[in-house]
């Protein structure tokens, strides 16, 4: 049986990570304007979405989902959404930019001096995919159904602990 632990030393992260995404037959490509950070596209049920992951070799790798732009109307109400969203997130936050109005949301983890395995690297894809898909039809209530981010919130929520 293989070992899949690897010092970052022995073996770049970015291999770490490419490694992961071929075990999990994730198609990927480099991002056209930078070299370290992969790119991936998924189909959903509510939406297609982007995942990113970016490895700044060494120190960490982030990964970022994001599908969806809130429009200028409707930052404010998800600022809320994304900020109760957060609350209860153990690993990971929803951030939006105000400038364009992208939700995505981010996965990091410090690696420096430590010990990467491919089992943390597809945690945190996989933690970051299902997150965004939880949270993802909210979004699209409160943008387009005109309904209350806190209702929306603590529906999602209590759905989940009725699981």
């Amino acid at each position: 049986m293989a070992n899949n632990t690897s010092k970052t030393s022995e073996i770049s992260l970015m291999d770490i990570v490419i490694q992961t995404l071929d075990e999990c037959e994730i198609h990927f490509t480099r991002h056209e304007s930078n070299g370290d950070t992969l790119v991936a596209q998924f189909s959903g049920d509510v939406a297609s979405k982007t995942l990113f992951i970016s490895v700044d070799e060494g120190k960490n790798f982030r990964v970022f989902v994001s599908a969806v732009h809130a429009p200028a109307h409707k930052r404010a109400e998800i600022a809320e959404y994304i900020t109760r969203a957060n609350w209860g997130l153990r690993f990971g936050c929803f951030e939006m930019d105000y400038s364009d109005g992208e939700i995505r949301y981010r996965y990091a983890v410090d690696v420096e001096d430590g010990v990467v395995s491919t089992e943390m690297v597809r945690s945190g894809i996989f933690l970051t995919l299902i997150t965004y898909d939880r949270y993802l039809p909210g979004i699209f209530r409160v943008i387009y159904g005109n309904e209350a981010p806190a209702a929306v919130i603590d529906e999602i929520e209590n759905e989940s602990n009725d699981d």
